[in-house]
């Protein structure tokens, strides 16, 4: 790999591998990256008048070059050079805690090269493939050996998906109807509630505590605790007072506040002294 015209920098700030970009909605996969053109460069151009140049892969997505870079940071710059390519990956539902699921982008295969960084730091300076597993979980900086090892073993677990765990699935299914023919009546939310849902959860997470955490303070299941903050369980009066005592909140916070109903107006007093209530007719 030919340098840039400038040394390269040592000791530099970097920032992390930019993830991938988000596949389009309900294609299942990411679509094949359009060829690239030999013999493209960037450039990195400082206030001063000084550049730095260098080749930009044909694969590489972007162009990572800009202008008007304050000179100490030309450093900087080269150092967060990164050339990245999407390779393909997997949409699939994915929830997270009690949210509902949404189509999100798994396994996520990138071809990633950081020319000017430090070794150490970002892996090597050659291109590499990195697959991200979901959000901020990763496996980097895999050779051509290791990404065919990985392969293999995702090849493995779709083949135990497909020829093992289905079939499994199917026949517990079928011994679970078998030995159980009644059908499952559909469970609905309670009319009333003790307690705000959205409040419990907005004072669980400021005191800083899990659903599991809140459960052992308050002496009661994890599942429990959970179906109180989604509204599929009432808390009883005296559980809500653990609840309130366990996040160190007053009980009426956490209440659930009764709409005011319209209709006939209050009782009014005829005034003070007469020691009796008038209905306006």
């Amino acid at each position: 790999m030919k340098p840039p015209s400038t040394q390269r920098p040592t000791g530099v700030n970097r920032t992390s591998r930019p993830a991938p970009h988000t596949p389009p909605e309900g294609s299942g996969t990411w679509p094949q990256p359009a060829p690239g053109h030999d013999g493209r460069t960037w450039t990195i151009a400082t206030t001063k008048g000084h550049t730095a140049t260098g080749h930009l892969p044909a694969w590489a997505q972007h162009d990572p070059s800009v202008t008007g870079v304050g000179a100490h940071r030309l450093d900087t710059a080269l150092a967060d050079i990164t050339h990245q390519v999407d390779v393909g990956g997997l949409i699939l539902p994915v929830s997270h805690a009690e949210d509902a699921p949404e189509d999100t982008g798994v396994l996520a295969i990138t071809i990633d090269c950081k020319p000017y960084a430090e070794v150490e730091d970002s892996g090597p300076l050659v291109p590499t493939i990195n697959v991200q597993i979901v959000d901020d979980y990763w496996i980097r900086d895999l050779d051509p050996a290791r990404t065919v090892a990985l392969g293999k073993r995702l090849r493995a677990l779709g083949d135990l998906l497909v020829n093992t765990a289905a079939p499994q699935l199917a026949a517990a299914r079928a011994d679970w109807t078998h030995h159980t023919p009644w059908k499952r009546t559909k469970r609905t939310r309670p009319r009333t509630l003790h307690q705000e849902p959205s409040a419990v959860t907005w004072a669980r997470e400021k005191a800083g505590l899990t659903k599991r955490a809140l459960a052992q303070r308050v002496g009661i299941s994890e599942q429990l605790a959970s179906e109180i903050e989604s509204g599929w369980r009432s808390a009883t009066p005296t559980n809500l007072a653990k609840i309130a005592r366990a996040l160190n909140c007053p009980i009426v916070a956490l209440e659930r506040k009764r709409p005011r109903t319209t209709g006939r107006p209050p009782r009014q007093s005829a005034g003070p002294g007469t020691g009796h209530e008038t209905r306006p007719d």
